[in-house]
């Protein structure tokens, strides 16, 4: 299994938000507003921005029942994430939480639009162009100039704007 970026926790705590209790929800945006952009952070970070006026029994205490609600809706959902913590207890507040798991990453769209463009592309395998034809698509007047600019030697070019 591998640690998650933040990208990716975000990701699948959307998945598991109905299985979560209010405040366990909360608790887990809150986690990840002290999290690096790396989707790690202390337990000392966690006390403080959690737990701020439990002593660290107490807020030890608490940051573990939410560890095991996060994973328990993890394992409800079928997911293989989980959040982790240091195992070595020697390490106090400066011991490490991070989510890892195997994230499959978003589903695929379907939409009428894409649908609509399925006509358009054609399967080329296997045959031989003659006069091969390249699109590019830019989406602003920049990117459009910086592409003609760098294939200006390219002969002959054809082109066609669309401002939508």
């Amino acid at each position: 299994m591998a640690k998650l970026s933040l990208y990716h926790i975000k990701r699948a705590l959307v998945d598991i938000q109905p299985q979560l209790a209010k405040a366990a929800r909360q608790y887990a945006d809150q986690i990840l507003e002290v999290m690096g952009e790396n989707g790690a952070t202390t337990v000392a970070e966690v006390h403080q921005a959690l737990f701020p006026f439990s002593t660290r029994a107490s807020a030890n205490s608490q940051l573990n029942r939410l560890i095991s609600e996060i994973n328990t809706a993890f394992q409800k959902s079928g997911s293989s994430l989980c959040l982790m913590i240091s195992p070595d207890k020697k390490l106090g507040p400066q011991r490490s939480l991070w989510f890892e798991g195997k994230f499959g990453g978003p589903t695929s769209t379907n939409t009428s639009e894409l649908y609509a463009t399925s006509n358009l592309i054609k399967d080329t395998r296997g045959l031989i162009a003659h006069n091969p034809v390249v699109a590019l698509m830019t989406f602003n007047e920049h990117e459009r100039d910086a592409v003609l600019e760098r294939f200006s030697d390219i002969r002959p070019r054809r082109t066609r704007t669309i401002d939508e």
